[in-house]
């Protein structure tokens, strides 16, 4: 017989930017496109409240695309916590990694797949 524990983990949000930063500064280029800031208040200042009203629109390389057809994603602050909770569910080993910094290009990479398609959809 086995139990599951359950607990509850904060990520921080420096966290959060530093698997941003790896994932578009290495980790992701390859299925990235192009990436283009939107906000719904017309509000430029990210570094205020970086996840407030602003999100991030990811154009996919058509040519890899194997996900149902789309090439865009949005990423914010509803798609973090989903990344999130399906890397913490289903990718443990990288979620262990990313808490306790011992990250690199591929955990970054693994965290945005996460957050636009909830799994590892490109290698």
């Amino acid at each position: 017989m086995t139990f599951k524990a359950r607990t509850t983990i904060e990520v921080s949000e420096r966290r959060i930017e530093d698997m941003l930063i790896g994932a578009f500064e290495g980790g992701s280029n390859d299925w990235i496109e192009y990436v283009e800031k939107i906000s719904e208040s017309g509000n430029d200042w990210i570094y205020k409240d970086p996840f407030s009203d602003i999100g991030i629109r990811i154009h996919v390389v058509v040519d890899f695309t194997t996900v149902e057809e789309e090439d865009t994603f949005i990423l914010n602050k509803e798609s973090l916590q989903k990344g999130i909770d399906a890397m913490s569910s289903r990718q443990s080993r990288h979620f262990s990694d990313m808490i306790e910094e011992n990250d690199d290009a591929i955990t970054a990479d693994v965290f945005l797949q996460c957050c636009l398609f909830g799994e590892i959809v490109f290698g």
